[in-house]
């Protein structure tokens, strides 16, 4: 056998080479879509054929009626397919999927799979032109997520960026790990943020990780007062322990408490913030991710990973009787994303397919009251 690499040939002696022939076929590991997100995400097996994979002919997407699938994309090692839909999706889907290759060849079983519906909001938070290029998420599977961000900055008087968010009551404990970060600029930044509104001014608290390419560290910082300075509010710590930067903030009555690790068990607080004035009972919690690079096309992705939030939306299911029916009623505030269903854990759940009415702080569904024994439950 003949070995050849620029600038040397080797020959080596007889060797016997044995081909083993991929006879796997691909399958479809997940498949889910964020509040409102005109996308919807397929995780892949393993890596497909690109041209089958962004057939828009080989998938259907339904809820009650056919939805138009308008766009396909292949992302994450070819392992990804984002499909772009014609409208918004406010609840699971089912989508049907056949044709597709991996790249040997073999064909993808063809079928339905269910959706799942992620209770996180992705958007980006700035000013005009900043971010000059919009930013996006994907998530095929819960915890798992790339976020594409742009932005001059998550630092001064107001950030640019790509947030990904839930609204949360209380006390809370949000964790994730940062598997990778693409850079784009000395100050790309990807991490976890509180803020207190979705104003490009708003007051927050955040720890970031910084790429190994640029400052190479976990910064935590917190812009105190709504368009002031953002001021650097603990030391940072190096380096960032890429696949495995973890970093985590909890609120305890009025403090937050930023950390960063490596492992998700054992934990660096990095620094308490006490704010003069309390940040308000619900806040937006999520993953951030600028590009420091406000130049058009200039984003970067950051593949986060065992995502947790532990806390309080208000969400919790009330029931009443009125007349003929029963009236289950739960807080609007917090609720995207949530989903009314009916079963047991015996027997499974299925969503309940009934309309759904709000004030504006409480959405209600009526059901009619019949001879059955019925179990409901809020999920995600």
């Amino acid at each position: 056998m003949v070995v050849t690499i620029p600038g040397a040939v080797a020959t080596s002696d007889a060797a016997v080479v044995t081909v083993i022939q991929d006879v796997v076929v691909p399958e479809v590991v997940g498949i889910a879509s964020l509040n409102n997100a005109t996308n919807l995400s397929i995780r892949f097996s393993e890596p497909l054929d690109p041209a089958s994979a962004t057939n828009l002919d080989n998938y259907i997407v339904y809820t009650s009626v056919v939805i138009p699938v308008t766009g396909a994309s292949i992302r994450q090692d070819n392992t990804l397919v984002v499909l772009e839909l014609s409208e918004a999706l406010t609840n699971r889907v089912v989508v049907w999927v056949e044709n597709v290759k991996d790249a040997a060849g073999n064909v993808v079983a063809s079928g339905f799979t269910s959706s799942k519906s992620i209770s996180l909001t992705a958007q980006d938070v700035g000013t005009a032109g900043n971010p000059v290029t919009a930013g996006a998420t994907y998530s095929a599977l819960p915890g798992e997520f790339e976020v594409v961000g742009g932005g001059a900055d998550i630092w001064g008087t107001s950030d640019g960026m790509q947030f990904v968010y839930k609204k949360v009551t209380g006390d809370f404990d949000v964790k994730v790990r940062i598997a990778s970060l693409q850079q784009q600029d000395y100050w790309t930044k990807a991490g976890l943020m509180v803020r207190e509104d979705l104003d490009a001014n708003s007051r927050n608290a955040f720890v970031v990780a910084i790429p190994t390419g640029g400052e190479n560290a976990f910064q935590a910082g917190a812009r105190a007062t709504k368009g002031g300075d953002t001021a650097e509010i603990a030391s940072r710590v190096r380096p960032v322990p890429y696949p495995n930067a973890w970093m985590r903030i909890a609120r305890v009555g009025g403090d937050l408490k930023l950390y960063c690790g490596s492992n998700g068990t054992d934990w660096t607080l990095m620094t308490t913030v006490t704010p003069t004035t309390a940040f308000p009972a619900s806040v937006y919690v999520g993953l951030a991710v600028t590009s420091h690079n406000n130049n058009a096309g200039a984003t970067s992705s950051a593949m986060f990973a065992d995502f947790s939030l532990t806390g309080t939306s208000g969400s919790l299911l009330s029931i009443a009787r009125q007349g003929s029916n029963i009236v289950l009623s739960w807080s609007a505030e917090g609720a995207e994303g949530m989903i009314l269903e009916t079963g047991s854990p015996e027997e499974g759940w299925a969503p309940l397919n009934l309309p759904v009415e709000t004030d504006g702080e409480r959405n209600s569904v009526a059901v009619p009251i019949d001879a059955a024994k019925r179990m409901f439950r809020l999920t995600q």
